[in-house]
């Protein structure tokens, strides 16, 4: 960081949040960055917060549930 400033800093983790605040305490006792980090939650964990939400949506493992589920992890991973 010293070297180079402007780099931009990537947090990643999963969604637990212990994560993110001691991220957020490390920041915090650094520079500040010309723009803030960028927060990103793993893929695999983001999938297992998209399914939990499709099954409160449609119900646990419903057809429907499972349907919307398969489609937007698809989505999800075309735009990685």
């Amino acid at each position: 960081m010293a070297l180079h400033p402007d780099l931009r800093r990537v947090h990643l983790a999963d969604g637990a949040k212990d994560n993110w605040r001691l991220m957020n305490d490390i920041e915090a006792h650094l520079p500040a960055p010309p723009q803030a980090p960028i927060e990103i939650v793993d893929f695999y964990h983001a999938c297992d917060h998209l399914k939990n939400g499709c099954d409160a949506a449609w119900g646990e493992s419903t057809p429907e549930s499972q349907d919307y589920f398969a489609r937007l992890k698809n989505l999800a991973q075309r735009n990685r």
